[in-house]
């Protein structure tokens, strides 16, 4: 049986591009990149987390749906510099806004131009826009989803102006 995200998580899966190569930047229990990879989303799937522990439960998730081998799993503060130049597309999700800010300002220079960005933060949204309209990026959009009682915003741009 598939996981189908709800909510939040299934509005950003939503915005993923047929056949991209995506990372997943704070995976936590890998359930994006899971769901990727079990509907054959993306050519590449990378997964990557600050901390062991979330990403070995992701591992480990991943590894019971007979995934392991379509997920590469990186432990990384950031976007990992080994991914970067591999990527079209970046997912952070469910972190606040200035944190948000700092991965994309320690971005790795082999990070190409025209990378579509999927961002969800869960705080300071007004610290985040600003960096990106401030930035090198462009293409920005933001949409609105409810889960429960909740209302979070997602945040799409481009890298590049």
């Amino acid at each position: 049986m598939n996981l189908k995200p709800e909510g939040r998580l299934a509005e950003i899966t939503s915005r993923v591009a047929f056949g991209v190569s995506v990372l997943d930047v704070g995976t936590d229990h890998g359930y994006i990149p899971i769901y990727l990879a079990e509907n054959g989303l993306a050519t590449r799937i990378f997964a990557s987390d600050v901390s062991v522990g979330p990403l070995e439960t992701a591992k480990r998730n991943a590894e019971r749906r007979g995934l392991s081998d379509k997920i590469t799993f990186l432990l990384a503060d950031g976007i990992p510099e080994e991914a970067a130049p591999l990527v079209d597309t970046i997912i952070i999700a469910g972190m606040g806004g200035e944190t948000i800010t700092g991965i994309l300002e320690r971005a790795p220079k082999t990070l190409k131009d025209g990378v579509f960005f999927i961002l969800q933060p869960q705080t300071k949204l007004d610290v985040l826009l600003s960096f990106l309209r401030n930035g090198d990026y462009c293409d920005i959009k933001l949409s609105e989803v409810i889960e429960g009682r909740r209302k979070y915003t997602i945040i799409t741009a481009r890298r590049g102006v």
